[in-house]
């Protein structure tokens, strides 16, 4: 039985979760935060709202740790800087093992404190949130850095790390699907005519409002936009190779509603997402040779996957490469 569990877990143990990908989802997310923190004023941040009177917004008991909650009102915008640079060291990628703790709390801090947290600020809290066993793994002094620590060339730490990514996966895949799903509710949706009311209370440029007010392009972006979400929702189904296809498709479009609709830190929040729930091969922005940066070791070589788990002749080898498939 043991031997069985080991092997079913083998593709868990391989590839590298603390990828450039990871980096660049990590950094986006400090930086969409701290642009919201940095850019709006407490009178837009804090303010009181229907059912929420007394602002910010503070939970009670044990939840009751926010930033903006533990220091006095007169105290709130020296709170801001603070959290902007708590996120800007973020941003940088200094130490993930210790300055992830410190995102999650700042980006707690904004969705439960404000009182116009949108759902990229809600996007941001969770995967902050399931970022926190990746990167309490993360040993190196810069996650840019190759991963040569022998802590994280255990395979418990792959295990982990590997387990939270596929967790993230399935939960930036369900965004995808309910949103679809829920579009399908609303008669503008269903009718293709959304997007028309949207570039109207947007105020867009008269030539963008001129494209959706024409009946062909106006249902063929509305009923478009349902058919990529959908599409982005197949993450989980599909073949590695068709992820790099999905990544792309999915930063354009985010690009466009950001372009469109000016809902930035919803889509850097988004496009942070689908960098860790595709995660594409390859090694760009790696700094291998950054200054200080030490290569890979005899000893993290010892300690490799191959090394700590039995091998099982041709069928293990098989189910290790249909895992890593799966989960990369």
């Amino acid at each position: 039985m043991l031997l069985k569990l080991i092997e079913k877990a083998r593709p868990w143990t391989t590839g590298d979760p603390w990828s450039t990908s990871y980096a660049l989802a990590r950094s986006l997310l400090a930086i969409g935060t701290a642009c919201t923190l940095a850019f709006n004023s407490l009178d837009v941040l804090f303010i009181p709202a229907v059912g929420a009177y007394d602002y910010p917004i503070c939970a009670t008991g044990i939840w009751n740790f926010s930033i903006f909650c533990i220091v006095a009102r007169h105290y709130l915008e020296l709170a801001r800087w603070i959290a902007v640079a708590i996120l800007i060291l973020i941003a940088t990628g200094w130490r993930p093992r210790f300055t992830a703790p410190l995102h999650f709390w700042i980006s707690y801090s904004l969705f439960t404190s404000s009182s116009v947290a949108d759902g990229g600020d809600q996007v941001t809290l969770v995967l902050t949130t399931l970022l926190l066993p990746i990167c309490l793994v993360d040993g190196r002094r810069w996650q840019w850095l190759s991963t040569t620590s022998t802590a994280m060339s255990h395979w418990s730490a792959r295990l982990l790390a590997n387990s939270a990514l596929f967790v993230i996966r399935v939960q930036v895949a369900a965004i995808y699907f309910v949103s679809a799903i829920s579009k399908m509710a609303v008669a503008e949706w269903g009718d293709g005519t959304a997007l028309y009311y949207w570039a109207l209370y947007f105020d867009l440029p008269n030539w963008l409002t001129g494209v959706f007010t024409g009946p062909v392009p106006v249902i063929i972006s509305t009923w478009g936009a349902i058919v990529v979400e959908i599409a982005l929702a197949s993450m989980v189904l599909v073949d590695t190779r068709i992820r790099k296809y999905l990544l792309g498709l999915g930063l354009i479009f985010h690009f466009l509603i950001a372009l469109m609709f000016g809902l930035w830190s919803f889509s850097i929040a988004m496009s942070a997402g689908l960098l860790l729930a595709l995660r594409p091969d390859c090694d760009w922005l790696s700094l291998h040779s950054f200054p200080g940066s030490a290569k890979q070791s005899s000893s993290d070589s010892e300690l490799s996957t191959s090394a700590l788990l039995p091998k099982r002749g041709c069928i293990a080898a098989l189910h290790s490469k249909r895992g890593q498939m799966w989960l990369r």
